[in-house]
């Protein structure tokens, strides 16, 4: 799809393993419980982050295609 999720603030470009099971198996239910209003907050975060990735500490980005 073009796209990437790494870490805020890290120099590394890779998520730790802490960030993908609290991402995965924490964020992304909570984003679903309030009708989906976890996913819909990327809208209106001026850094377009879900509920999600403000919990992980994780952006996504577009990647470049070759």
């Amino acid at each position: 799809m073009g796209i990437r999720v790494i870490p805020v603030g890290a120099k590394r470009q890779t998520l730790s393993i802490g960030q993908v099971l609290v991402r995965e198996w924490i964020g992304k239910p909570l984003c679903l419980l309030p009708f989906g209003l976890g996913y819909m907050w990327v809208g209106w975060n001026k850094k377009k982050q879900g509920w999600q990735d403000l919990i992980a500490h994780t952006f996504v980005i577009r990647e470049k295609r070759h």
